[in-house]
């Protein structure tokens, strides 16, 4: 049971580990996208209403 254990982990720290830099990167270009794109539209329909 101890062994399961300390398998699964590992793997999942290996896994996340292995993400290379630029997906990352890619997916906060994508974030900070939408977050810049959803703002103009909030303050947008703010004055309208």
């Amino acid at each position: 049971m101890t062994h399961y254990s300390e398998g699964g982990p590992s793997r999942k720290h290996n896994r996340v580990v292995t993400i290379p830099r630029e997906t990352i990167a890619h997916l906060i270009d994508d974030l900070v996208l939408i977050l810049l794109a959803d703002q103009p539209q909030e303050r947008e329909e703010r004055s309208n209403g």
